[in-house]
């Protein structure tokens, strides 16, 4: 008997992971070695350089495998949602077990003795911030906002009935469309857009260019390609009346991608 993972099932239904309870009862660092070698992904995680599937996958997997356990009983479902929505993203960590959890990105202290141009200083600024945003302030950001879903949909199973379904459930539904929104936005878009931008500001003192040549010619491409896609869209429902968004949007997508890459030639 593993007495040591006693009892694990509670931290873990409220988004809790602590590394000598359910972090070791669950095997987190073990599953994601084993997940990584079955899977055949040989990319190494590029903060320790080990191969392994990410950390905060396997937790959330487990959260979904609890959420089901806990339907088993009577009103367990009600249950069974703190634990889907608190491990997605996973709230609270304690412990250092878990490396690549949520790894540090400030390695360096902030750049207040950067020597050269003031455009450069201001460079080195922008990124310092940009890697403390993606650090400190989207993972509370994320965190928030899975509380948020959860009391929406707690909300939605407890107050809605036949009288005010019209009133409550319509302003319930507006509201679990802007949480989903905002959700999808800190999950996929945010950290992907601050670590691109981050990405290209040079860290060698001795560059004095903001963007080099390739990632320039791939940011111009996205621009114009985003351009072009809103504008057909919108153009196209205008002038034809189109009720199908998906089809206008597709439209403006596959313009954009023919202009992206024909709007500069790439750098020799």
């Amino acid at each position: 008997v593993r007495w040591d993972a006693a009892f694990s099932v509670l931290p873990t239904t409220l988004g809790i992971w602590v590394d000598w309870w359910n972090v070791k009862a669950f095997l987190i660092n073990q599953r994601a070695v084993v997940y990584a070698s079955e899977l055949r992904d040989h990319q190494p995680c590029t903060h320790c350089g080990e191969h392994h599937s990410p950390h905060e996958k396997i937790m959330r997997a487990t959260g979904k495998q609890i959420c089901l356990a806990w339907q088993l009983i009577p009103l367990g479902i009600v249950v069974g949602k703190f634990a889907e929505y608190l491990n997605y993203p996973p709230l609270l960590y304690f412990g250092a077990a878990v490396k690549c959890f949520r790894p540090r990105m400030l390695a360096e202290p902030p750049p207040t003795d950067a020597r050269g141009p003031l455009t450069f200083r201001a460079l080195l600024w922008t990124a310092y911030i940009g890697a403390f945003v993606l650090e400190g302030v989207i993972p509370v950001f994320r965190a928030f906002l899975a509380v948020a879903a959860l009391s929406v949909v707690l909300a939605a199973a407890f107050t809605i009935n036949a009288t005010n379904f019209e009133t409550a459930g319509r302003t319930l539904a507006m509201l679990a469309l802007v949480v989903s929104m905002l959700k999808a936005c800190a999950e996929h878009l945010l950290p992907e857009l601050l670590s691109f931008f981050v990405g290209l500001i040079p860290a060698d003192k001795k560059a004095r260019t903001m963007l080099p040549p390739q990632r320039a010619f791939v940011l111009g491409q996205a621009f114009v390609a985003a351009t072009l896609a809103c504008c057909t869209t919108v153009a196209t429902v205008e002038a034809h009346g189109f009720q199908v968004w998906g089809c206008c949007l597709g439209i403006g997508v596959g313009l954009a991608v023919a202009a992206g890459f024909s709007a500069a030639a790439p750098p020799p």
